[in-house]
């Protein structure tokens, strides 16, 4: 009984039950290229638009690399390109790390309107850690932040734990994409 709901928004759309119904097909294309040191992409995982459904295209572009500084120490910068009719923004990454066994970095996103790039309301960071236990499994953790000099938004704080498993990391010490 959604009547019996209070919400602090009135009318929230989350809690009308709409009845409607639609059959909304999809398409969508990729293509991804990497080498030992290198990757880039482009993805559109939604072609198709339904404008009485708020569904819009989105487009996603990626790229970032592996620069060897040492034997001990690896830089793995990355960046990814978000883009739909409304909103664009990218998230950058920077990690280090240490005897391909341990790593700390950091990242920085950002939202905007297209139409006005400088925009940075919806800018955040987070801080990053984390550690290979073997050869398929990765154990991290991840602190995101507003950007609070740019962000006046309360309570934006995030802590995430993550565990990865990678079914074909190396193939004889051959690294496959510097993605992974």
């Amino acid at each position: 009984n959604t009547d019996l709901i209070q919400t602090a928004t009135p009318n929230d759309p989350t809690f009308t039950l709409d009845q409607e119904t639609a059959l909304l097909p999809n398409v969508g294309f990729g293509g991804y290229y990497y080498s030992q040191k290198f990757y880039a992409g482009f993805a559109v995982p939604q072609l198709l638009g339904a404008e009485d459904f708020n569904v819009v295209p989105h487009y996603y572009l990626m790229t970032g690399g592996l620069v060897v500084l040492s034997e001990d120490l690896l830089l793995k910068p990355s960046l990814l390109f978000k883009h739909t009719q409304n909103v664009s923004g990218y998230d950058a990454s920077l990690l280090v790390y240490i005897k391909e066994t341990f790593w700390v970095g950091g990242q920085f996103k950002n939202a905007f309107n297209p139409e006005q790039l400088s925009d940075f309301s919806f800018s955040g960071s987070s801080l990053m850690i984390g550690t290979s236990i073997g050869e398929y499994f990765q154990l991290g953790y991840s602190y995101g932040f507003a950007a609070t000099a740019l962000n006046q938004v309360q309570n934006t704080a995030t802590h995430e734990l993550f565990f990865r498993v990678s079914i074909a990391p190396k193939i004889q010490a051959f690294l496959r994409s510097p993605r992974f």
